[in-house]
């Protein structure tokens, strides 16, 4: 157990259930206040793990995550994270208490070749993942006051607009008077009307928590960016 200020925190080893070889080392995580779990959503928790044990090769390096149980469906919801320069160290950020670990995914999304557009150092590339409020932009780990969902209506992947349009390098205001967004991005100018169906059933722009929420699909067709939806760890990979 360990301690910051007046919280506690510990992190015990887990065995995990099954014959999961992947899962390299597991623990049980949870933030005490006066020996009672408290939520800290708000202010996720950065999880350093030393993996200089474990022997790993460029290419499993590669494809090495973090990840955190999810315990309303018991299924592994894996985390980017950053590996150290001299590869001993990972470090991936949660944000409640559960089972977490590290892990290697079965593939490395960005080199996969059904990807739709050669990627470059150049690009932002943005990953979300459903129902968690921490998301990616290249190797940088942030955290959003809303999580990505999906809309159960029309089957679409709902996005915060703000934190996806400023790492494409749009312009996105909010026109409070009218309840609508802009979003201006090079020479396309694009207004979205809050709770109105977009056209060809691309689902609806959305008010959640003070923040606007959008059909990633529409978005990034009309600011002619790419995406890639990861249905095994329910991600979405938006890039231009």
């Amino acid at each position: 157990m360990r301690s910051n200020a007046d919280f506690t925190y510990t992190l015990e080893p887990q065995r995990p259930n099954g014959n999961r070889f992947w899962l390299y080392e597991t623990f049980f995580f949870s933030v005490l206040l006066d020996d009672e779990e408290i939520d800290f959503s708000d202010t996720p928790i950065s999880i350093t793990i030393n993996i200089e044990g474990l022997n790993l090769n460029d290419e499993q390096l590669s494809r090495l995550v973090g990840f955190i149980l999810d315990e309303d469906v018991g299924e592994y919801l894996q985390i980017p994270g950053i590996l150290s320069d001299d590869g001993s160290i990972f470090t991936f950020e949660i944000s409640s208490n559960s089972i977490i670990g590290i892990m290697l995914a079965e593939t490395n999304l960005l080199r996969q070749e059904e990807t739709p557009t050669p990627m470059t150092v150049h690009q932002n590339i943005i990953r979300l993942v459903i129902d968690y409020p921490i998301y990616t932009v290249n190797d940088t780990i942030r955290t959003s006051d809303v999580a990505p969902f999906i809309d159960p209506e029309y089957s679409r992947t709902m996005v915060p607009l703000r934190l996806v349009g400023e790492a494409l390098g749009a312009e996105v205001y909010w026109m409070g008077d009218i309840r609508q967004v802009l979003i201006i991005h090079g020479t396309v100018i694009l207004r979205l009307p809050i709770d109105q169906p977009l056209p060809d059933g691309m689902g609806t722009p959305v008010i959640v928590n003070g923040r606007t929420l959008v059909p990633i699909a529409y978005v990034a067709q009309m600011l002619g960016a790419s995406t890639h939806w990861d249905g095994e760890n329910r991600a979405v990979y938006i890039w231009q």
